[in-house]
């Protein structure tokens, strides 16, 4: 069982769906009651900035790989026309 996949938007943006847990999070998941509470604001600023560059690594991760298998595809087109 899974409990994480990725999904993509039509416009390619990508968002990871944690089995019980909402990601991306956004600033209007708290209420403003909330926010008025200097804990609960510290508490949405850090999570929402560990969101972030924990998105971008995972991006990059996923970049990275993409063009990697793009790489080894064109490597072994060339050594089969090659031979």
């Amino acid at each position: 069982m899974s409990y994480f996949n990725w999904w993509t938007y039509s416009d390619g943006d990508m968002f990871l769906v944690v089995k019980g847990v909402k990601a991306p999070l956004s600033e209007s998941d708290w209420s403003k009651d909330d926010l008025k509470n200097p804990q609960k604001k510290k508490e949405m600023t850090t999570l929402l900035q560990t969101q972030e560059q924990l998105l971008g690594v995972l991006l990059d991760n996923a970049w990275e790989n993409h063009w990697r298998q793009e790489q080894v595809g064109l490597a072994i087109n060339l050594s089969l026309h090659l031979s």
